[in-house]
């Protein structure tokens, strides 16, 4: 059934709408250049073959043939036509009349000449383009209107009746290919619809995924995908594999927290988490990763230059300060949030250090890190906050000779640890730290600093082109 009606595959699929355009398409294209080429093909036969030695209206044959050919390939360029389901039907008849046609001038050449038109309506029917039973009934009819001919041109009847069941096995036979056709295109669309919802899913699972990964870590991972072709979780097994990076981190803890929850009821829902959530998009805007845990806020910068690791973790912070000073100045609720912006560098272990089997945990961990855990305690003493405004940004003597080496002009101001009435900080035997002041001069400079970079590709990440999601599709 499937080998006479081949069609019968496309039923209860979504692909019969997309078989039959496409069907369409390429055999207008190929009738219309059929047509007008037998058009002319007749032309020249009627004028400069002889004609059959009992003519039979010789010239008026061809020229029939001509204009029935030059109307049917007109006909395939009017709109009308080519929407119409039986957009066939043209073709399928001019087909017919033009064997028929054919076998008449044939008739005055004798038999020999006149099994021509047999190989005429085998080419026909396959120039028709269409099932084993449609172009069986197609060579039907044409040899039933050539009949009479076959007669008058002195073929008998047996051999007539030979030669048309040999072309209805041969046209069978050789229109078998359109099942497979078919066939092919079912099988070629299911896989295609197969993939695209495969890299559907794959897009959907990577938004969730992306959606918990800050923002430069969820970038690495898309350029792994695109670039890489990686599938999401071998991306993020390369983007966060641990390693030991050279890197700068910000550490900002809000004093006063306790105070300010017992104190005011809208101090969490209303200060904390918004100012937290602003912090973490400046550091992300510069491309730190951010970490937060409760009201304090880690982010570390592990781009391969030492210089664009110390401009962006102090843009960043700078960034805080004044967004902070400015939600001090403009909230509704007379909330205010106090912060130290604290600034160490080092080198640390970066990336997934929460393991595969786990939950991810972006982090660092190292001499830097820890060293911002012992400068935040001297944060909540009476005789820091004599030394130190919250406008301020506190560097480590390593940080602050990052600076120097940079060539940012930034004017720096160092603190003696004894000063602070504290001992000497046990990693690396820390002394004095450095306090770089939000003056007009410092915060001039850092943008200045903040804008070369923005000219520069990053060394670790390069950015993505807009058009990164459509590779993917």
């Amino acid at each position: 059934m499937i080998w006479l009606f081949p069609r019968l595959q496309l039923e209860g699929t979504p692909f019969y709408e997309g078989w039959h355009n496409q069907e369409r398409i390429l055999d207008v294209r190929f009738w219309r250049y059929l047509f007008f080429a037998l058009a002319l093909v007749s032309i020249a036969k009627g004028q400069f073959m002889p004609p059959a030695p009992t003519p039979v209206k010789w010239a008026q044959q061809h020229w029939a043939l001509a204009t029935l050919c030059f109307a049917t390939a007109a006909a395939y360029c009017l709109p009308a036509i080519l929407r119409a389901r039986a957009y066939r039907y043209p073709a399928a008849v001019s087909l017919l009349v033009f064997c028929y046609l054919v076998a008449g001038t044939m008739v005055g050449f004798g038999k020999e000449h006149y099994l021509v038109t047999f190989i005429v309506i085998i080419v026909a029917a396959w120039c028709l383009r269409t099932s084993v039973f449609s172009s069986v009934c197609f060579v039907a009819a044409a040899i039933y209107l050539q009949w009479d001919y076959s007669h008058l041109a002195g073929v008998s009847q047996a051999v007539a009746v030979s030669f048309s069941s040999g072309v209805v096995v041969f046209v069978a036979i050789a229109r078998s290919d359109y099942a497979g056709r078919i066939r092919y295109y079912v099988a070629e669309q299911t896989m295609l619809a197969t993939q695209e919802q495969a890299i559907e899913i794959s897009i959907e699972f990577s938004d969730r995924i992306r959606a918990f990964l800050p923002k430069e870590i969820s970038n690495r991972v898309t350029r792994e995908i695109v670039e890489a072709q990686l599938s999401v979780q071998q991306a993020v097994e390369a983007v966060l594999r641990p390693k030991d990076q050279q890197i700068c981190c910000l550490f900002t803890d809000i004093r006063g927290f306790t105070r300010g929850t017992k104190e005011n009821a809208a101090f969490v829902s209303d200060g904390v988490i918004p100012n937290v959530v602003r912090c973490s998009r400046l550091v992300e805007n510069h491309h730190g990763i951010p970490r937060k845990v409760g009201d304090l806020l880690f982010a570390y910068f592990d781009d391969s230059s030492s210089k664009a690791n110390i401009v962006r973790c102090l843009s960043a912070a700078y960034e805080i300060v004044e967004a902070n000073a400015r939600f001090n100045q403009t909230n509704a609720f007379g909330l205010n949030i106090r912060r130290y912006l604290l600034v160490s560098t080092g080198t640390a272990r970066v990336g997934n250090l929460g393991g595969l089997d786990t939950s991810i945990e972006i982090s660092a961990e190292g001499q830097p890190v820890d060293l911002l855990g012992q400068m935040d305690q001297l944060t909540k003493s009476p005789q820091f906050r004599e030394h130190v405004n919250e406008t301020d940004i506190v560097l480590c003597p390593e940080s602050a000779n990052l600076v120097r080496q940079s060539g940012l002009e930034c004017h720096l101001r160092q603190i003696s640890l004894l000063q602070l009435g504290a001992p000497s900080l046990t990693l690396g035997g820390v002394e004095t730290l450095w306090v770089l002041p939000m003056t007009e001069a410092n915060k001039q400079n850092l943008i200045d600093a903040a804008d070369a970079l923005a000219d520069v590709p990053l060394s670790s990440m390069t950015a993505l082109s807009s058009n990164a999601r459509e590779t993917l599709l």
